[in-house]
C-alpha cells in the first residue's frame, strides 16, 4: 500500500471521528433545549392551573388588558414569558 494512501486513511478516520463528535455534541444540545421547553410548559400549566379563576376573571373583561399583558410577557428579556403566552392563548385566555 502506498505511503500516500495510509495518509488520506489517517486523515479519513479523523475526519470521520470528528463528525461523530459533532454530531453527539448537536444531539445534546437538541435534547437539552427540548426538555428545557418541555419543562417550563409544564411549569406555566401547573401555574395557569393553580391561578386559572384569577387570570381568567382579569383578563376576559378586556381586549386592551389582554394586549398590554401580552406585550409586557414578551417584550421582557427571557424566553419563559413566550411559553407563558403560548399557554394562554392555548387555554383560549389571551
Amino acid at each position: 500500500m502506498p505511503y500516500g494512501i495510509c495518509i488520506n486513511h489517517r486523515a479519513s478516520m479523523q475526519d470521520d471521528a470528528e463528525l461523530i463528535n459533532m454530531l453527539q455534541h448537536s444531539f445534546f444540545h437538541a435534547v437539552m433545549i427540548t426538555s428545557f421547553v418541555f419543562m417550563m410548559m409544564l411549569v406555566i400549566e401547573y401555574i395557569n392551573i393553580i391561578t386559572a379563576s384569577p387570570w381568567q376573571s382579569a383578563l376576559n373583561g378586556s381586549r386592551l388588558k389582554q394586549y398590554l399583558l401580552t406585550a409586557f410577557l414578551d417584550a421582557t428579556p427571557g424566553c419563559l414569558e413566550a411559553f407563558a403566552v403560548v399557554g394562554l392563548f392555548f387555554h383560549r385566555i389571551i
